[in-house]
């Protein structure tokens, strides 16, 4: 399921004590170690975000333990953050269930940037809007992974491989953005169920 990381901008206390206070969650994605979350957790931040998940997974399993502690976090009224539409899911039927999901309950799905940015998903003209978007998300999963493995297979028949040194994520996290980063361990979101199946 990779790696989960949990970044608290800021302490609603009045949401732990049960208020009915609106919240803002962001949640970002990159799929190895040599990407990193940068550029994600700007926007993210610049979007108001009060607690942000990420997760260091493909985009092609719901099984990620980020993405579930963030569908259980948000209830009707609060914002649902993503800096693109393809960091939710790279897969076109747990995307458009995700994004359903979460309007159904009441929660308004914000996309930053790139496809989706001014759709409204909770209407019919969003909702069709957001089936094209998803069919694109996948295609282009699926021509990145078809040439991704041609390029492995010539450099495998060459003889060349590549092992570059990377960074921890949790320590770049640290280095810049000296938030405390939670590690947890949440039930992983099927994508399967109603708002019931998503409380902690």
């Amino acid at each position: 399921m990779g790696m989960c990381f949990v970044l608290r901008l800021r302490r609603i206390w009045g949401r732990a004590a049960g208020q009915k206070i609106a919240l803002t969650v962001g949640y970002a994605r990159i799929s190895t170690k040599k990407q990193n979350l940068a550029v994600q957790l700007h926007a993210l931040k610049n979007a108001d975000c009060d607690t942000i998940y990420a997760d260091r997974a493909t985009g092609a399993s719901p099984m990620r333990r980020g993405l579930a502690a963030a569908m259980r976090k948000v209830r009707p009224q609060d914002q649902f953050v993503i800096w693109r539409l393809d960091r939710l899911s790279r897969k076109a039927t747990h995307l458009v269930t995700a994004v359903e999901n979460l309007t159904e309950r009441g929660v308004q799905v914000r996309v930053l940037t790139g496809r989706g940015t001014f759709a409204d998903f909770s209407n019919p003209e969003g909702r069709f809007v957001l089936g094209i978007i998803a069919s694109f998300v996948q295609l282009e999963y699926e021509t990145i992974g078809g040439r991704t493995a041609q390029g492995l297979r010539l450099r495998l028949e060459s003889g060349r491989t590549s092992s570059p040194q990377r960074a921890k994520a949790s320590g770049w996290l640290k280095r810049h953005f000296r938030l405390a980063i939670e590690r947890t361990s949440v039930r992983p979101w099927s994508g399967v169920g109603g708002e019931g199946n998503l409380r902690a």
